[in-house]
């Protein structure tokens, strides 16, 4: 993954897919579901159990991931940077369950009832282009994923991502190696604030921000019910370092 000035000062990879368990290990693969029910801690063991330089992705990663995917024309319904709306993956709650990934990337709706593929956009296509030409699975829904930085203090009114902005929320707060605004720490490239398709139905694909309520811990991307508020920026901070269930998993990096 290209690092991104402003949030990741070198190159790193990200597990293609969400985590899958061998054992005590954090493994990228297609096969199987991922693997839920893990504390973030628990997330954090199992991505360093693959070895030196393994670890659990950190929100400074998350916005270089995510940014990067915003700004390549195929992953946007209209054809064009910004023009439509980002497809959020398995949001639909059907099937109202974590999906099982395919080995063909050209399979990008697998198993969600949809059809479609790297070249035929749908709101449930689980795959995202990089600008290194590489395919990721399931940034956006399927399930949660947790982020390694803790958070005690950002906090602010929940909304669409693409509806905040740094008037709407100007408090500037810390998240590991990052401080800015609540739309640096977790929002896209440019403001949508004030064009018609990002204020309603789709809101851009972008998803939602749920901020109200501090846990201490960061899950993004949203899972396999909520719909529009599932997407690559999605954040809820009100969950705590204890909480574990089937619908929150994890993704693993490796720095050089």
């Amino acid at each position: 993954m290209p690092k991104k000035t402003g949030y990741t000062s070198a190159n790193f990879c990200v597990a293609k897919y969400e985590a899958k368990r061998s054992g005590s290990i954090a493994v990228s693969q297609a096969g199987g579901t991922p693997w839920g029910s893990l504390t973030v801690d628990q997330a954090v063991l199992a991505c360093q159990a693959n070895g030196v330089n393994y670890d659990l992705i950190i929100n400074a990663e998350w916005q270089t991931l995510a940014q990067n995917i915003q700004l390549v024309a195929a992953n946007w319904s209209g054809g064009a940077v910004n023009n439509g709306s980002i497809n959020r993956g398995h949001s639909d709650n059907e099937p109202a369950n974590a999906l099982v990934a395919d080995q063909s990337d050209s399979n990008a709706c697998a198993n969600t009832g949809q059809t479609c593929s790297n070249s035929t956009w749908s709101d449930q296509r689980r795959t995202h282009l990089l600008s290194n030409g590489e395919v990721i699975w399931d940034l956006a829904g399927n399930v949660w994923e947790w982020v390694k930085d803790p958070n005690y203090e950002v906090s602010g009114n929940d909304d669409y991502i693409s509806q905040i902005t740094d008037t709407s929320h100007p408090d500037t707060f810390n998240i590991g190696s990052i401080t800015g605004t609540i739309k640096f720490l977790f929002g896209p490239v440019g403001y949508f604030d004030d064009i018609d398709e990002f204020i309603s139905g789709e809101y851009g694909g972008f998803g939602k921000a749920w901020l109200e309520y501090i846990g201490g811990t960061i899950a993004r991307g949203s899972y396999w019910n909520p719909a529009e508020p599932s997407g690559i920026f999605t954040v809820r901070l009100d969950l705590g370092n204890s909480n574990r269930f089937p619908g929150i998993g994890f993704r693993c990096v490796y720095h050089f």
